[in-house]
């Protein structure tokens, strides 16, 4: 097991991926929710309640449209609700190198801010993990450690 979403008081029905894998929708139609999480860390981005069931035996289906822009889902009461979906792709990062300066340029285009961003020793992040931007609004970071000798990882939450 890799992450535990913890949010819904009955079980969850229904999950979907985003396209880009950065977030993950989850229904119940015995809460009568549906939520947003981040897979990285688990954090619940959203939470929806208007109008995602009732009856005896409440279900709640729900997927994204392949393109991440929708979000539907489908009530006890046969009509199926169609929503823009408020969490675009994750940013895509784009990293240079600054020999002369001797930092390494790390921009981003896309996702929302604000924008934390680390770096590690290794690609799954256990090792060495440095917070470089917490929650901030900017898109561009020159981290000065192009000369040291060490490979690293980064990652944009």
């Amino acid at each position: 097991m890799i992450r535990t979403f913890a949010g819904h008081t009955d079980f969850a029905q229904s999950v979907a991926w985003g396209r880009d894998g950065q977030t993950v929708v989850s229904s119940s139609g015995y809460d009568y929710d549906i939520k947003v999480w981040r897979p990285s860390d688990g954090a619940l981005l959203a939470a929806y309640d208007s109008e995602t069931g009732w009856g005896q035996r409440p279900k709640l289906p729900v997927a994204l449209s392949i393109d991440g822009s929708r979000l539907g889902y489908g009530r006890n009461d046969a009509t199926v609700e169609m929503s823009a979906f408020a969490f675009p792709p994750a940013a895509l990062l784009k990293i240079d190198k600054n020999v002369p300066a001797g930092v390494v340029h790390i921009s981003w285009t896309g996702g929302i801010a604000p924008y934390t961003l680390k770096r590690a020793l290794d690609a799954q992040f256990t090792t060495g993990v440095v917070t470089l931007v917490n929650a901030g609004s900017g898109t561009s970071y020159d981290d000065p450690v192009l000369n040291d000798g060490v490979d690293y990882y980064y990652r944009l939450e």
